[in-house]
């Protein structure tokens, strides 16, 4: 917050609450309280802070404790839930939707705010028991703390012509990023508010680096 100036948020990507076929629950209230009755016997599969905060965050604003499996890298984490090895994990959307579409993996829910272009029928966590759920990995547009404010507003004004530009849009379709865009104000208010809601969740829940 005090070493870069935010110019504009760019795009933010979901990730899919998926479970392995096995686990008898197709909804989030139905595994939310499935594993209420079983604390600390589901085990999650997490690779990378983000989905390690997103695991968290569920547990704390669910009042369950699953048991994370912290795995080197997502493709690990992605075979360790359709092999069954666990039973819960967070891939990214781009990446369920297939295993989901085979019958390997079941959808339950996105981590976003919003439903995803790409799955608009999976239902949000927000929607499904977990008002105020919003996990995202998001990308912006940041330059030096100090650059000035004509600069920022150029480079603000030209990322989102970019943005607009149809084969921008085409190319944001083939994956599980939604185009965003904002002015400066709006994504330095979304940098703070993350940074206070994550340093909150890590705090609480006492994580560690890896």
């Amino acid at each position: 917050m005090k070493d870069f100036a935010p110019v504009t948020l760019l795009a933010s990507g979901s990730f899919v609450l998926a479970t392995h076929p096995s686990l008898p629950v197709k909804s989030a209230r139905e595994l939310i309280a499935f594993a209420k009755k079983r604390p600390g016997e589901l085990n999650v599969a997490t690779a990378g802070a983000a989905i390690r905060l997103a695991a968290k965050l569920f547990d704390s604003e669910t009042g369950t404790r699953m048991t994370e499996i912290n795995y080197k890298g997502t493709p690990q984490a992605i075979t360790a839930l359709l092999s069954g090895e666990v039973s819960v994990g967070y891939p990214s959307t781009s990446a369920a939707l297939p295993q989901v579409r085979a019958g390997k993996l079941r959808a339950i829910a996105v981590t976003s705010a919003q439903r995803s272009s790409i799955a608009p029928g999976v239902p949000t966590l927000a929607e499904s028991g977990v008002p105020g759920y919003d996990v995202t990995s998001w990308y912006g547009l940041m330059v030096p703390a100090g650059t000035s404010r004509d600069i920022i507003a150029r480079l603000n004004g030209a990322a989102a012509k970019a943005l607009a530009h149809p084969e921008v849009k085409e190319r944001f379709s083939t994956t599980d990023l939604e185009p965003a865009g904002s002015t400066p104000e709006q994504f330095g208010d979304k940098v703070r508010t993350e940074v206070a809601k994550w340093a909150k969740v890590i705090k609480e829940s006492g994580m560690k680096p890896e």
